[in-house]
C-alpha cells in the first residue's frame, strides 16, 4: 500500500521514505507470500516463517459481533438456529404423541 508523499513514513536513521513499509503490510505480505514484498526486501523463503514469528500481528479492535459478521450471515445463522430448534420441538411433540397413543 503506497501512501501519499505527505503521509509517508520516514526512516528514523536516514530520513528516507523509499524503503519503509508498515508492519501490518509486511506481516500480511509475508503471510500471503506477496512477491512484491518478498522481492522488495530480498527475503529468502526460509526466512519467512521466522520473520512472521518475530512480528507481532496487528491487533483488532474489540467490536460487537454484529459489526464484525456481515448482516446476511448473522441473519442466516439466527434463522438456522431457530429452524433447528423448531424441528427439535416438532420431533419431540411427535414422539410424545406416539408414546401417549400406544398407552
Amino acid at each position: 500500500m503506497s501512501l501519499p508523499i505527505q503521509f509517508q513514513i520516514k526512516c528514523p536513521s536516514c530520513s528516507q521514505s523509499d524503503q519503509t513499509i508498515l508492519i501490518e503490510d509486511l506481516f500480511f505480505g509475508l503471510i500471503e507470500k506477496d512477491q512484491k514484498v518478498i522481492a522488495r526486501f530480498s527475503i529468502q523463503p526460509d526466512q519467512i516463517k521466522s520473520l512472521i514469528r518475530k512480528i507481532k500481528p496487528p491487533t483488532l479492535e474489540r467490536l460487537p459481533i454484529w459489526l464484525i459478521i456481515p448482516p446476511d450471515v448473522l441473519i442466516s445463522i439466527f434463522v438456522g438456529i431457530i429452524s433447528y430448534c423448531w424441528l427439535l420441538f416438532l420431533e419431540c411433540n411427535r414422539n410424545l404423541m406416539k408414546s401417549s397413543h400406544f398407552r
